[in-house]
Formats: structure tokens, sequence, C-alpha cells
């Protein structure tokens, strides 16, 4: 026969009604419950580098032989070597040496070259502390390391003349290296180097090469893969 249950009994078992839930167990659930799903947040707009601004990222240069000497003292040497040639510019090292420990403190003007055209013009006048490096292609046009970068005069950021930006750097005591980049490549013809250090009473001093010896390198510099299809990053305050 069927046993009886006790509605005593009855109170202790779980209900077996479907969709059914005692109040202490409904009120559980419903007391603590999961936040919301955060919406995904925008992909942020991913830009291709200028040109300009540094060398390409999917190309191996080729190493052209670049090994000037531009000042000699006997006590301090600056000179230009180990260019790294791309389809669109050049890197290179500029090198300042001293004979002994010295207490010159930022030569080459790391931390102003890193402040140009942030603020416009850092001053009217060129530190006399600072040394002078700059390139004069066969057409005329310059770069160098002082006053305002290149001219950003055109409305889509690209510079109207030559570039030389600073790439890493480091020293102390007697040497201190700094990586530049040189954009466009040079025209065929003279290219010609110059410094100018006035606290070490060094006078403008230049050098000269045939453009042909980047340009040659230039062309052996292997693309490794297609760049990638972004567009180039706008000019300041152009964004929309």
């Amino acid at each position: 026969m069927p046993r009886e249950v006790s509605p005593l009994e009855n109170r202790n078992e779980p209900s077996r009604r479907v969709g059914w839930l005692p109040l202490w167990q409904a009120w559980r659930v419903d007391f603590f419950e999961p936040p919301p799903r955060r919406p995904e947040p925008p992909q942020p707009q991913r830009y291709r580098q200028p040109e300009w601004l540094g060398p390409p990222d999917n190309v191996a240069p080729a190493l052209a032989p670049l090994d000037l000497v531009l000042v000699n003292t006997g006590e301090l040497a600056i000179f230009v070597t180990g260019a790294r040639v791309y389809p669109t510019g050049f890197e290179m090292t500029l090198t300042v040496l001293f004979r002994e420990e010295t207490d010159v403190e930022d030569p080459i003007g790391m931390r102003l070259f890193h402040r140009r055209g942030r603020r416009g013009a850092l001053e009217d006048q060129i530190p006399p502390e600072q040394l002078r490096f700059g390139l004069r292609f066969a057409d005329g046009r310059k770069a160098t390391n002082v006053g305002e970068p290149a001219a950003w005069s055109r409305g889509d950021g690209r510079p109207e003349g030559a570039v030389l930006l600073a790439r890493g750097g480091s020293g102390g005591e007697r040497r201190w290296d700094q990586r530049l980049w040189a954009w466009p490549l040079p025209p065929p013809g003279e290219l010609l180097f110059a410094c100018e250090w006035p606290a070490q009473e060094i006078a403008l001093t230049t050098a000269a090469l045939d453009a042909g010896v980047i340009l040659s390198a230039a062309a052996r510099a292997c693309v490794l893969w297609p760049a990638p299809d972004l567009p180039e990053r706008p000019a300041p305050g152009r964004e929309d």
C-alpha cells in the first residue's frame, strides 16, 4: 500500500512542483544579482607611421659606407657613422668623443632635440653649449638639429623640407652617441654634413660625400612584407 506522508514530513521535503521554489530560496536568488555586462569599449583608431617620422618597420635596411670625421682637435672628435638606409630615408649615428673625461652635459642637445616641435622654437638664440649638426642636399634643402623641425607648414602635416629627427641615444663622461633619422632620400649630387660648436671653439665645419652612396644602398633595402593598410596619422588638430 502507498505510504502516507505526514504534514510535518512533507514540509521538510523539497518541492517537486516545476517552477516553484520555497520563499527563502527565491529571496536568496533575487537579492544577489550579477552586475550588468559592460558594453565593449570602442577599438582605438590605428594609424600607420608617416614615412618622414622614422624608418618603416616592414623593411630590412641596407648598410652604406658612412664614416665621416667632421672634427678632430686631438682632444675632441665629432664623427658620423653607421648609415642604415631605407627606401624612404636613412639613419646614422652622430658621435661626440672627448679624449679625457669632461664635465660637459648633453652636448648633442638630446633634451632640446626631443622638445622641438612641442612648443615651437625654444628660444631666439641657439645655446652655445649645444652642438649644431645638419645636412644639406644638392637641391639646397637642409635639415638641422636646431630651430623648428622641417617647417611643419603643409595643411596635412607633411613637412615641406627635409627632416632630421632624434631616434635615441646615450652617453656620459667622454662619449655621446645619437641616432638620427634623415628624410627623405637625398637627390643625386653632393650630400653635405655640417657641424658647429661655439662653446668648444669649433667653427662651422663641413664634409661631403656623393649621395649615390646612400641611393645605391636604398635600392638594396629589402621590403619584408606589405605595409599595413591603415590611414596615415593626421596632423595635430586635424583628427576629425
